[in-house]
């Protein structure tokens, strides 16, 4: 089991909204993380394909888990599975919205096996960031989920996205 990197950009979007269903949440290892279960409750339940038909949804193939809103007093954060869309597009019934400004993002695409794409993907795309002398910028990240996610060999593949400056 592991992650590698294999893309880096810098890629500037924007002006955007994330749209989804929000999980509050927090947790300390993999064993305990409720978001696998989050992503599969949201297949389940509707919500993807609610979301995949979201009229101005901006990129058609990619979905989004979008984290961030953290408060370091009980170590909690906002999850949300979601769709990037226009500024102006309508947020269904029991979903919740961030914008999000123009901005430029560190880029990196993971390659490898469950969890370790999540595990490793932060600190592969930062360590590229830095070495671009890249700052961060904004209080979230993205995970970027497209076409690309099951590769035929069994792996997986993510984008991080991560705001950044400079």
């Amino acid at each position: 089991m592991a992650a590698e990197l294999v893309g880096f950009a810098v890629k500037t979007i924007g002006p955007v909204k994330v749209v989804g269903k929000e999980l509050r949440t927090r947790f300390f290892s993999f064993e305990d993380n409720p978001v696998p279960a989050f992503w599969d409750r949201c297949f389940q339940d509707g919500t993807v394909a609610t979301l995949e038909a979201l009229p101005g949804r901006c990129y058609p193939s990619a979905l989004i888990g979008w984290a961030g809103r953290y408060d370091p007093a009980d170590q909690s954060f906002s999850y949300i599975v979601g769709v990037l869309a226009d500024p102006g597009a309508a947020v269904p019934e029991g979903m919740a919205a961030y914008d999000i400004p123009e901005n430029r993002f560190a880029v990196g695409s993971i390659l490898g096996t469950e969890p370790d794409i999540y595990g490793r993907a932060h600190d592969l795309t930062w360590e590229q960031a830095a070495k671009a002398s890249l700052e961060p910028a904004l209080d979230f990240e993205m995970e970027w989920y497209d076409e690309r996610f099951e590769q035929p060999d069994g792996r997986h593949m993510i984008d991080l996205w991560i705001p950044v400056q400079g």
